[in-house]
This record gives structure tokens, C-alpha cells and sequence, in this order.
């Protein structure tokens, strides 16, 4: 269904307009009617569509969906309702396709199964769940659960990286401002002066000489080229296997790669466990939901494993450069006492609590690391522009 922008009059004769979902021009009119307005102009609104569905869109879509059908309406009536209430285009035309799909006799995760780009493997797997035991608003329930502890697990690496990014940000801006504006300015008497400039003004001199000449033009095209180029071939699975193994050997780095990797797996397992999915489709399709190749590379091994009869934490235990001796022993605990799934969630929030702990940490050291490379640069501009000042005095 297309967006309208639109033109009315009132019964007071006064005039007004706006935006409305609908899928025609009479469904548009009907809906101005019951507000007692009279549909004078339209024109159907384009949008560009440039960026993803974000993951706060997909949380208010199921929440909003759960309390529809918890409130007894049907799923495509439920559908219809949220398409015309959704601020994105592109996902209300996306969640009312869904809706004729479903009242026309698709299954709804056959639906949904339709935008991979939008609906994952939790949530197809999940709503597929829900409706095989007739309980799909206990699936929904647990289906915005996990979103909103994704959610709110993305919010905390955010906020904690927000600091130490504006503060690169202003050490980057304050030193482009003293090359651009502040050295030139003074260039001329220094390179005037009888006397031998101190090296620090001449390796000012020459930077801001450099980033002002047709020098950073060309050098900027060329990094410019090759990042491009190095980013085209990183998208290779051959070559993004090997970067991502690299990225998770990294000293200290890979180590919270890792350990986000591990959460983000575990929680989605933990989900499809809880809804009643054996163990090798629910491994299956948490596998697929991961972005690194060389963690999904191992954890197709576990998988091909556990499918010919081992047990999940041995299958674990013969890749421990993947899951850690604690992850497999709560993971053994689980399967001995019948509690996988509880264990799973366990040793989900205790490696989120490392993530976020290292977090932590990583602010505590980084944040005052740039001040003090702020401060010493400051400290260096000093020492570049006043000392050959100071030598200027003495001349005069």
C-alpha cells in the first residue's frame, strides 16, 4: 500500500493535510470521511529507502502484534491495523503484503520467511513455533523479550563507545583546525626567520603544508581506492573468513569479539530452546544469524556433531577456541539435569556481564589515554608556535 500526502477541508470550512497508508484512493477517502474531513487533492508519496529496517521497528512491530493478538483480533486483521499505524513506508508495505498473504491462506511464518532482509531465522522459527502449538501469543511474548534484551545489550556496547568516539571526534577536529587555520596564519613569518626552526614547527609546517596542497587530493583518492577495493574483496566469503579469523585472534579484541559472538548465539538458542525446537534445527538456525564466517565455520562442526549423536557440550569441548570451560560445564550441567535451556541462558547473562565489564574497562583506560594525547598536543602546538616567537623577540 502506497503513502498519501493529501489536501482536505473540515465541515468548519477550515483547511488541512497530511500523510495517510492506505490501499487505495476510495480507502483513503473512507478513512478522512470518519473524521468528518472531505478529500479535496492527493499525490502518492515516494520515499527513498535508503537505510535497513532498524531493530527498534522490529520490537514495536511484535510488541504491538502480541497485544493485538493477546486482545483476540485476527493475525491479518492485527496485520492491517499496524501497516496503517507504522511511520516507515517500506515496513508498512512489508507487514501489509504479509497481511494479504495470510488472509489469502499462507502459513504466517511462510509469510514472513518472504523478507529475510527484515524477519530473521529466530523470529520465522519462533512465530512458527507459536502457531504449531496454537499459543502464538506466548511465542510473541517471548519473541519481544529477546528483542528487547538484544536491544538493550546493543544500547550498552553503544553507550559505552559514545564517550571514547567523541573524544576522537574533538581531537580530530581540533587538530585539522590548527593545521587548516591557525598554522597558516603564522607560516610565513616563521619560514621568514634568520633562525633554524625547531623540528616540532617543522613537522607542523609540513603537515599543514601537506594536507592543504593538491598532495592530499590525490592522496586521500588513492586510500579512498584502496579501502573500497580491500572492502569489495572482504565481502568474498575466502576473504572474509580469513579476516574474521584474524579478527578474533587479535590480542585483547578478538577476545570481546568473541565473547559479543558468544552472547548473540547463545541468546538465540537459549529462544528457540524455550519454545519447544529440538536441539540441531535450533543450532541450525542460530547459526545462521551469525555475521562472523569463521565462528559460523565452527559452529557448523558442532552441528554435523551433535546430528551424529554426540552430546553439545563435547561437541563444545572439541572446538574450546570457540566456547570457554566454563560455557561447556554449565552446558554439561544442563544436559544431566534436563535444564539445557536454563543453563544456556545462564552462561548467556554471565558472558554478557564479561562483555559489558570489559566494556567498562576499555572506557575507563581509553578515555583518559585521549585526553592526555589531546592535552600533549595542545602542549605541542604551544611549544611549535610561541618558542620561534619567543626567538623572534630575541632578534628584534
Amino acid at each position: 500500500m502506497p503513502y498519501y500526502c493529501w489536501r482536505g477541508v473540515r465541515l468548519d470550512a477550515s483547511w488541512c493535510k497530511g500523510t495517510y497508508f492506505a490501499r487505495d484512493i476510495q480507502t483513503l477517502e473512507r478513512n478522512l470521511s470518519r473524521q468528518e474531513i472531505a478529500l479535496i487533492s492527493y499525490r502518492q508519496k515516494r520515499h527513498l529507502g535508503l537505510l535497513p529496517i532498524n531493530a527498534e521497528q522490529k520490537k514495536a512491530f511484535f510488541q504491538h502484534f502480541h497485544g493485538l493478538i493477546t486482545a483476540g483480533v485476527h493475525v491479518w486483521q492485527a496485520l492491517n491495523i499496524i501497516s496503517e499505524q507504522v511511520n516507515d513506508y517500506r515496513f508498512a508495505q512489508i507487514i501489509d503484503e504479509v497481511a494479504v498473504q495470510v488472509e489469502e491462506g499462507k502459513s504466517l511464518h511462510d509469510s514472513f520467511a518472504q523478507y529475510p532482509a527484515v524477519f530473521s531465522n529466530q523470529m520465522i522459527h519462533v512465530v512458527d513455533i507459536g502457531v504449531q502449538a496454537d499459543n502464538l501469543p506466548a511465542a510473541l511474548h517471548m519473541l519481544c523479550a529477546h528483542l528487547y534484551a538484544i536491544e538493550e545489550f546493543k544500547k550498552k556496547i553503544r553507550s559505552a563507545l559514545l564517550l571514547p568516539m567523541v573524544t576522537l571526534g574533538m581531537f580530530i577536529a581540533m587538530l585539522l583546525v590548527i593545521l587548516f587555520i591557525i598554522v597558516p596564519q603564522y607560516a610565513q613569518l616563521f619560514l621568514s626567520m634568520s633562525k633554524e626552526l625547531p623540528d616540532v614547527t617543522r613537522m607542523l609546517l609540513a603537515m599543514s603544508s601537506f594536507i592543504s596542497s593538491y598532495n592530499m587530493v590525490g592522496s586521500t583518492f588513492v586510500s579512498v581506492t584502496i579501502v573500497m577495493v580491500m572492502l569489495h574483496f572482504a565481502k568474498k566469503p575466502k576473504y572474509k573468513w580469513m579476516l574474521d579469523k584474524y579478527m578474533l585472534s587479535l590480542p585483547f579484541v578478538g577476545v570481546f569479539f568473541r565473547q559479543v559472538a558468544v552472547v548473540h548465539f547463545l541468546r538465540s538458542l537459549t529462544l528457540l530452546l524455550n519454545g519447544g525446537m529440538s536441539i540441531v534445527p535450533a543450532l541450525k538456525a542460530s547459526r545462521e544469524a551469525q555475521s562472523n564466517a569463521f565462528f559460523k565455520d565452527q559452529l557448523q562442526h558442532i552441528i554435523d556433531d551433535v546430528a551424529s549423536g554426540q552430546e553439545l557440550s563435547i561437541a563444545m569441548q572439541n572446538r574450546s577456541n570457540v566456547f570457554g570451560q566454563d560455557i561447556i560445564l554449565l552446558i554439561t550441567v544442563g544436559q544431566e539435569t534436563g535444564q539445557l535451556s536454563g543453563m544456556m541462558e545462564r552462561a548467556c547473562n554471565m558472558y554478557q556481564q564479561k562483555v559489558e565489564r570489559a566494556l567498562h574497562r576499555f572506557t575507563m583506560i581509553v578515555q583518559p589515554m585521549l585526553m592526555i594525547i589531546l592535552g600533549l598536543m595542545v602542549a605541542g602546538l604551544i611549544v611549535a608556535v610561541y618558542v620561534p616567537l619567543f626567538n623572534l623577540t630575541d632578534v628584534i
